[in-house]
């Protein structure tokens, strides 16, 4: 509904001529036993794309209590964002881990030993990253903006992505709190069950049907 109120800010198409229709997550997504080569990492899936927010990411990792703490990021350097540059220092490489492209065993052996997954996004259109990591039963903690809260719920811990400190205290209370971290990992598995590709089919055929059909 953010992208749709989107396209009649910025096209003035009408309202009835939008449909939404959410992406899903299929039952692929879910916890396995495989562990992933790493161990006592924060996670998140993300193109390079500055929209991305891995600057800030970067910058609140660096400021978390636990020094043992890896990052990892997963995601292409796709030449379109290949100028961005995230200041890395020598002591970065030896915590943070670009994995580069990875199938989506490895992806998913990942989300379901991460301590926290974080998506600071400044901006999407869905989010489909936060709903694998949920079925996979991995904390998140995501962006309050644009259609990421409509896509979550009410199952994540929901940062201001301008902030760096926003970012690091939801990361903290997380980690420092397995209470917590059980509750949104119990709230992710359902809100994740909420979004099928069935549903997803059935109303776009709907949509065609009715509007199309002859």
């Amino acid at each position: 509904n953010f992208t749709k109120q989107d396209i009649i800010r910025q096209t003035g198409v009408p309202a009835d001529k939008i449909h939404v229709v959410p992406n899903a997550v299929d039952s692929f997504w879910q916890p396995v036993n495989k562990k992933p080569d790493y161990k006592n990492y924060i996670l998140t899936v993300a193109s390079f794309d500055p929209r991305k927010n891995l600057k800030r990411l970067i910058e609140a990792f660096r400021l978390l209590n636990d020094k043992s703490l890896n990052l990892i990021i997963v995601g292409h350097k796709h030449k379109a964002f290949a100028a961005q540059d995230l200041e890395l220092s020598e002591e970065d490489y030896k915590r943070i881990i670009f994995t580069g492209y990875l199938t989506d065993n490895e992806v998913r052996s990942l989300y379901s030993f991460a301590r926290v997954f974080v998506y600071p996004s400044l901006k999407e259109g869905f989010g489909i990253p936060p709903l694998e990591a949920m079925a996979c039963g991995c904390p998140v903690v995501a962006s309050n903006t644009s259609s990421i809260p409509e896509v979550c719920g009410e199952a994540v811990l929901y940062i201001d992505p301008m902030k760096t400190e926003s970012i690091v205290l939801a990361v903290e209370s997380i980690l420092a709190d397995q209470n917590l971290s059980n509750s949104l990992i119990e709230k992710g598995k359902l809100q994740a069950k909420a979004f099928s590709w069935d549903t997803t089919a059935n109303k776009i055929a709907e949509i065609i049907k009715k509007y199309y059909h002859s």
